[in-house]
């Protein structure tokens, strides 16, 4: 029910009642011996404090109403502020897992495509031997990110009085494979072979853990929170 509704029944109802409590209160100080200006006037006391009573009561009540309606506009915006934050890094990983991947790549390209032409092997080699400032600055904006996120995390189980990330989670756990990324990096700087064939064989399952363990969890949990609102 709407609190317009709540509070127009109210003052319907008062108003219904006030009569008979009006008349119940003139007949009990009748019996108790008042009469004339003082009966009157004790009748309409009476009557008028339990109308009075009511009414601050729904006032009460609507004030919770609309305290509660606050808070779950405040849980829907915490919510929906730590998804954004979540998806951030989740793009930033995924847009550097797939460089870095294309770096190791390129020590393969002649094996895999014999027909490539050697100068585009060459600057794809390059590429990858000198992708340590993409590395610096992956590393840079994941660290943001991540303090981002676990900011938004912080409100939202304060907030909500539910755990998202266990703490001991949060300084390996959940961002290993972000971690992960910035040794691909360095092993395509590197130009070992044996690592990087390590690395490529490794990538996808670290990849595939990280998002069922933790990503797809907290997704759809921050998800369901924004859609109920």
């Amino acid at each position: 029910m709407k609190i317009k509704d709540i509070t127009q029944t109210v003052i319907l109802c008062g108003a219904i009642l006030f009569i008979p409590l009006l008349a119940l209160s003139y007949y009990l100080y009748l019996s108790v011996g008042l009469s004339g200006v003082d009966l009157i006037e004790k009748s309409l006391t009476a009557a008028s404090g339990f109308f009075g009573g009511v009414s601050t009561l729904t006032a009460a009540y609507v004030a919770m109403i609309l305290f509660n309606d606050w808070k779950d506009v405040q849980r829907h915006e915490i919510a929906k502020q730590a998804l954004i934050a979540l998806i951030k890094l989740k793009t930033h990983i995924d847009n550097n897992y797939f460089e870095a991947n294309y770096h190791l790549d390129s020590y393969f390209l002649k094996e895999q495509t014999p027909q490539i032409s050697n100068q585009y092997v060459e600057d794809r080699l390059n590429s990858a031997k000198n992708s340590q400032q993409q590395k610096e600055e992956y590393k840079k904006q994941l660290k943001e990110l991540l303090v981002l996120l676990y900011e938004k995390i912080d409100i939202y189980e304060a907030v909500s009085g539910s755990t998202l990330i266990k703490e001991e989670d949060r300084a390996f756990n959940f961002p290993s494979f972000a971690y992960y990324i910035s040794n691909m990096y360095t092993c395509a700087s590197n130009g070992d072979l044996e690592d990087i064939e390590t690395h490529q064989k490794l990538a996808p399952s670290t990849k595939r853990k990280f998002e069922t363990t933790y990503y797809n969890y907290l997704l759809q949990k921050l998800k369901r929170k924004v859609n109920l609102q």
